[in-house]
């Protein structure tokens, strides 16, 4: 399980990528696509998104920490996967507002 999603589905959808990696491709981990240190992780919200698959990718180990995979917010927020994560966060922060 990864959070509430069952582990099948959590690899069907990281290896769904255009880079046709495979988890159990020799040398291919899972990184975070926005890195952890660019999150408020002592806000709720902002840790949930940091850990939610949608913010997970499928990279070989060689390039993680790499200088030419620089993250900046603009492209991100302009991804499918970014907007979807900064939908959630909206959502999750408005649904705690009506539960108050």
């Amino acid at each position: 399980m990864f959070g509430d999603v069952p582990i099948g589905q959590v690899i069907e959808y990281l290896e769904k990528s255009d880079a046709g990696l495979k988890l159990s491709d020799k040398g291919v981990v899972v990184d975070f696509i926005r890195p952890l240190g660019s999150f408020d992780l002592l806000c709720p919200y902002e840790h949930k998104v940091a850990n939610h698959l949608l913010n997970r990718i499928l990279v070989k180990s060689h390039d993680v920490g790499k200088v030419g995979r620089k993250w900046k917010y603009g492209p991100w927020s302009l991804s499918v996967e970014g907007k979807q994560l900064i939908e959630l966060e909206s959502q999750w922060r408005e649904d705690d507002i009506r539960n108050m």
